[in-house]
């Protein structure tokens, strides 16, 4: 006989491969969201490499490198489990993490965007788990899915974050109207407890209101995973690519075509 809780996540897989992203809930036990809140305090008071003040709040990429706390969390905690579900994946590559918090009333939005666009990567075994610390909802600076967009075919060209960011010059077709690609199609946009988690596919289209309440902040942290069919891509203007990174990340080098082996950035946590 098949438990509910394998129903449950059987439906979550189906809505996550029909639409393109999808909510999981009470996927995370407290005392892990408690520690992970203490993290992300520490994080803010005592800013590691690659953690930045950002239209206001912060927004930091690989924190697990420089957080204990946040690298076991990457590492053991169910998200393991869901990526390789979703992916339908053997193996499990840990990619990166981010790290975001917009305080409230802060103007910071998340423009309408692929994360594919920005990466080196290459495949549909490629996966984003988004985790809320706070009660969260569209008000909050929630995430918002474009449903289905991850199957349309079409890889777009990276958008800037913030007003002063550099455009991307790449060989891929401009996201024309955004505004009216969100109006003119159905949008996914959950309310979150501390304990749910969405996940979305890297090529689903998503974006972000600004903070508006008065008195929530949004801490959040994605997590990116890779499964057996991502492969490096040394797509132009990807953020690897920055000085800015990889001043503070081991030295690495692939070509196209190659598996990302390297254990100490890209650790496997479930291999095949």
């Amino acid at each position: 006989m098949v438990s509910t809780a394998q129903r449950d996540l059987d439906k979550v897989i189906a809505d996550y491969q029909r639409d393109g992203a999808a909510v999981v809930r009470g996927l995370i036990d407290p005392k892990w969201i408690e520690r992970m809140r203490l993290a992300i305090d520490e994080m803010i008071a005592s800013p590691p490499p690659l953690l930045l003040a950002k239209d206001g709040g912060v927004q930091g990429s690989f924190m697990s490198r420089w957080n204990d706390t946040v690298q076991e969390f990457s590492r053991t905690s169910p998200l393991v489990d869901l990526a390789a579900s979703a992916m339908a994946s053997k193996s499990v590559r840990f990619f990166y993490d981010q790290l975001f918090v917009r305080e409230p009333n802060s103007h910071g939005t998340t423009p309408l965007h692929q994360d594919l666009s920005y990466w080196p990567l290459t495949g549909r075994q490629i996966v984003s788990i988004w985790v809320p610390f706070d009660h969260v909802s569209p008000d909050s600076g929630v995430v918002s899915y474009v449903k289905g967009s991850h199957d349309w075919d079409t890889l777009y060209r990276s958008a800037p974050f913030s007003a002063g960011d550099p455009v991307i010059d790449q060989p891929m077709p401009v996201l024309e109207d955004p505004e009216r690609v969100i109006a003119e199609n159905e949008v996914l946009a959950w309310e979150l407890a501390p304990g749910d988690v969405l996940m979305h596919a890297p090529t689903t289209l998503h974006f972000a209101q600004r903070n508006s309440t008065g008195d929530r902040r949004r801490e959040a942290v994605a997590f990116r995973y890779l499964g057996d069919d991502a492969r490096w891509l040394n797509r132009p203007g990807h953020f690897l690519g920055m000085s800015y990174f990889r001043e503070c990340l081991p030295p690495f080098a692939f070509a196209d075509g190659d598996i990302p082996r390297h254990d100490e950035l890209f650790p496997v946590l479930r291999s095949n």
